[in-house]
């Protein structure tokens, strides 16, 4: 992948309002199953640039 078009793709996975919402949905499903403190590993597939 080039690598200008990677930084690009992570600065608007951190401001885009679909990814944020994404990640609070995300967030908050896994805190309603106490799952955020847990030792869990998730394996997400298609996760763009890796960011949480």
């Amino acid at each position: 992948m080039n690598q200008e078009h990677f930084h690009d793709m992570f600065a608007m996975e951190e401001t885009h309002f679909w990814f944020r919402a994404r990640r609070e949905i995300i967030a908050s499903v896994m805190d309603s199953q106490n799952l955020l403190d847990s030792k869990l590993e998730v394996l997400e597939i298609g996760s763009g640039t890796g960011g949480i």
